[in-house]
């Protein structure tokens, strides 16, 4: 079977199941279409990472330290972060120029805290460092965002 037909079935299962067949559908074709990435040893980005926010709000500079833990298939990634004040999934796929894309929004419905990121992957796989820009209640703010592997 070409890799035509594999992707022309997934869509069409994708447009009749929705949205988690969507995202199921785009893991299938990484993994049968055999996407390769290409960041040699970046492409295990999976364990536990300390994440340091900078950003300014109200004129004042602030940051923010937690700890999320990411789970990866494939150029796909996921992660939580725990910390009792801003608990937030982490959705993020991994680019063919060493950058994780992705976006963050709080577990708790009733927050208005989400957004977007981009992270450079360093060389050697235990540093990300990039910006991310969302919502914090009624403003829109942006900083600075490093992550380092534990």
């Amino acid at each position: 079977m070409s890799s035509f037909t594999i992707s022309l079935i997934i869509a069409i299962i994708a447009a009749v199941a929705g949205g988690i067949v969507t995202s199921l559908s785009g893991l299938i074709l990484d993994i049968l279409v055999g996407r390769k990435v290409a960041f040699g040893k970046h492409r295990n980005l999976a364990g536990e990472w300390r994440t340091i926010w900078n950003y300014t709000i109200n004129g004042k500079k602030k940051q923010y330290k937690d700890t999320i833990r990411l789970k990866q298939f494939g150029v796909r990634l996921r992660g939580k972060a725990r910390d009792g004040r801003h608990d937030y999934v982490f959705k993020g796929r991994l680019l063919p120029n060493g950058v994780l894309q992705g976006t963050y929004e709080d577990v708790q419905k009733h927050t208005n805290w989400y957004g977007s990121v981009e992270l450079v992957i360093a060389d050697d796989g235990l540093k990300m460092d990039g910006k991310w820009i969302g919502r914090y209640g009624e403003e829109i703010i942006c900083g600075d965002w490093v992550w380092t592997k534990i």
